[in-house]
């Protein structure tokens, strides 16, 4: 795979962008934000793209990192979902177990998120949603290509909210669809039958106040299970 850093939008482009957003969205219209803003393209005018969006009634996805996430947070997007190290580089600090990540998703739901979702790869993820904390386990699989995991993670989610899914439902899927897509070679391919299939392997746990790094989240998960 060959990617380069993409082209530079001038002033007049990023206007013609923010117009359009402010002709075509409507009031629950969902929204994603995703990826590293191409060069020359500021917080500021990141921050004003996400304003239109919240301020026409559209529900805000963010997933990006750095600068950009610390620019969306005010706002108050309606989901987030960054991975471990992003999520360490918002809070400005190491976050080594799982409490210390339950603890920051709490943080992040009181300043008026209504989910935020931290990625941790193979093991799966941490969601938060109506101060509540869940903690996901994904499927066993045989990994072939994790890139493009997280970008179909965040598409199966919001495919599932936007039809009024439950939250378990959506993760369950989510979750199942970005590990059948791990186990393809190619960075954007899945397959559906095979998602349904590992939906079942999915395991959702309400995490309670039990300290444990990382690196052994899936036996103290099972511990509580």
């Amino acid at each position: 795979m060959i990617t380069d850093s993409g082209f530079q939008p001038t002033v007049e482009s990023i206007q013609r962008l923010h117009q359009k957003l402010n002709q075509q969205i409507q009031q629950g219209d969902w929204v994603v934000f995703a990826g590293s803003p191409p060069e020359g393209f500021s917080p500021d005018d990141y921050r004003e793209l996400l304003k239109c969006v919240v301020e026409n009634g559209g529900r805000l996805v963010v997933d990006t990192s750095g600068q950009y996430l610390k620019t969306a947070i005010p706002l108050r997007p309606y989901l987030i979902k960054p991975n471990e190290y992003e999520s360490q580089e918002l809070v400005g600090r190491t976050l080594n177990t799982v409490d210390e990540y339950v603890n920051e998703i709490k943080r992040l739901m009181a300043k008026g998120i209504k989910y935020v979702i931290v990625s941790l790869g193979d093991r799966g993820s941490l969601v938060g949603h109506n101060g509540e904390v869940f903690q996901v386990l994904p499927p066993s699989i045989e990994a072939r290509n994790d890139t493009g995991c997280g970008d179909v993670f965040v598409g199966g989610i919001v495919a599932m909210l936007s039809r009024k899914a439950d939250l378990e439902e959506a993760l369950r899927f989510a979750t199942a669809l970005s590990a059948s897509k791990a186990t393809h070679t190619s960075s954007s391919s899945f397959s559906l039958e095979q998602t349904r299939q590992l939906e079942k392997q999915v395991r959702i746990i309400r995490r309670e106040s039990v300290c444990c790094t990382l690196k052994s989240e899936k036996t103290c998960a099972k511990s509580q299970g």
